[in-house]
């Protein structure tokens, strides 16, 4: 029976149903059984994520992250994908099941479904890495925006715009949101394609030399300073280009020496 012929004893059956898959694809998702059956079982899931009933919705939105976390076959639908992506951010704000929207976008992320939806969450995962109070916020934040950034389909320029908005956002006023955006800066120096990163070195190293200059913070400093020698270190190890940076890099050395003079 469903939820609305057998009353609220038919609901509480049907949450425990959900429990108890939820939990199958969690501890056992490579059983042959399950890679078989998961669209029929994820049907199940998407079904009840529309319910009128909160309990059954709660557990079958975690049902249906556990199979797109943990089942490697499983691809939602577009119209899948866009239910999921509305339940991501309606509960991005929520405190109460924040991480859970987040683990569940980075799993999307990884999987590269692409979805519109996706691109615009991101926007809200940048001001949350800022914003947050919670150190655990920040970190997945953090990590989520570097496998967006490293490995999500998308043009260069709408990755110049992420840079963009990091690099605008050096001088945040709470040091904590500032320390996880540096680490990030660091990271996606170390993981980008060496291509990317030469045409983004003038903009990065401009940038984070002067916060390093005006930044009141010593740890701050001391983390922008690694990220700067990450940079460099890169681009004069990249070959055929290494003279040529290295020309630019003493080029602005002597300017700005000329300036403090």
């Amino acid at each position: 029976k469903s939820p609305e012929e057998g009353g609220a004893r038919g609901t509480h059956l049907q949450a425990q149903v959900v429990e108890a898959l939820t939990s199958l694809f969690r501890n056992m998702p490579a059983l042959p059984a399950i890679g078989k059956h998961v669209t029929l079982l994820s049907g199940f899931m998407f079904k009840h994520m529309r319910s009128g009933n909160e309990e059954l919705l709660a557990k079958s939105f975690k049902g249906v992250a556990a199979i797109v976390r943990h089942c490697r076959s499983f691809k939602p639908t577009q119209e899948q994908g866009e239910l999921l992506m509305s339940f991501v951010m309606q509960h991005l704000n929520s405190h109460s099941q924040q991480n859970s929207a987040l683990r569940l976008l980075k799993s999307m992320i990884v999987k590269r479904i692409i979805l519109g939806e996706v691109y615009d969450a991101m926007q809200t995962v940048g001001n949350m890495l800022l914003q947050s109070r919670d150190p655990s916020v920040r970190k997945l934040c953090a990590e989520l925006t570097l496998v967006f950034l490293v490995d999500y389909p998308m043009g260069e320029k709408r990755v110049r715009s992420h840079i963009h908005f990091l690099l605008n956002n050096l001088a945040y006023p709470r040091a904590e949101g500032r320390k996880s955006l540096i680490e990030l800066l660091n990271q996606i120096v170390v993981k980008f394609p060496i291509q990317l990163l030469e045409s983004l070195h003038s903009l990065l190293f401009l940038q984070l030399v002067l916060r390093l200059a005006n930044d009141d913070d010593n740890v701050c400093r001391a983390m922008i300073s690694e990220t700067l020698t990450t940079v460099v270190t890169r681009l004069l190890t990249s070959g055929e280009s290494r003279s040529r940076y290295l020309k630019t890099f003493v080029g602005y050395a002597e300017r700005w020496l000329q300036q403090s003079s």
